[in-house]
């Protein structure tokens, strides 16, 4: 319990230095501070739905040849969970079309990530997934989290388009987190998912 912390809603917030380099398999609350605060026993707050931006580029951490979809997926959810939110988990990757091969591409199709490929730098990719969830917000019900995995957190931080991305998050209740993939999706544990 010691080792639980809150995260300021009006705030974005990145950690990803807390994860020590050791037992990094292991996603618990014994090796990670809180992404998002603790939720109250309201079954509304429980039941927040989790969005999940992930960005992947060659030679990322998280690029998406190091990575079973399905680790990744679990990975997450068993994140999530552990912060004791119960709701449903949606992922959406951004990703250059360079780094999908047609195998790449069939595999990510077959889980439950949705992948978006664009051309162009990383501003390209901020306008397309934030112009993404714009829509999204039209037919999410309520209040949710959103957890933001990012090589480019401070680039993230200091444009003023995802500052007011942000702003709108939070005025409708969001949860809003940026955080570096690493903190959450560990290779040692896609290379145990994978020989399970």
């Amino acid at each position: 319990e010691t080792n639980k912390q809150e995260i300021s809603v009006d705030t974005a917030t990145s950690h990803s230095d807390l994860v020590p380099e050791t037992n990094k398999q292991e996603i618990s609350v014994e090796t990670m501070r809180r992404l998002f605060p603790v939720p109250t026993t309201r079954r509304y707050d429980l039941a927040r739905e989790t969005y999940v931006v992930l960005e992947m580029g060659v030679g990322d951490y998280l690029s998406p040849e190091k990575f079973n979809p399905s680790s990744i997926v679990w990975q997450i959810e068993a994140a999530m969970e552990k912060e004791d939110y119960l709701g449903e988990v949606f992922i959406r990757a951004f990703g250059a079309e360079n780094t999908w091969s047609p195998e790449l591409e069939s595999e990510y199709e077959g889980s439950t990530i949705e992948v978006h490929q664009y051309k162009g730098v990383k501003r390209t990719r901020l306008n397309m997934f934030i112009a993404c969830f714009l829509l999204t917000l039209n037919v999410i019900s309520g209040p949710s989290n959103f957890l933001l995995l990012s090589e480019d957190i401070e680039y993230m931080e200091q444009h003023p388009k995802f500052a007011r991305f942000r702003q709108t998050l939070l005025d409708r209740g969001f949860f809003v987190v940026l955080e570096h993939p690493q903190a959450l999706i560990s290779q040692e544990t896609e290379q145990v998912t994978s020989q399970s």
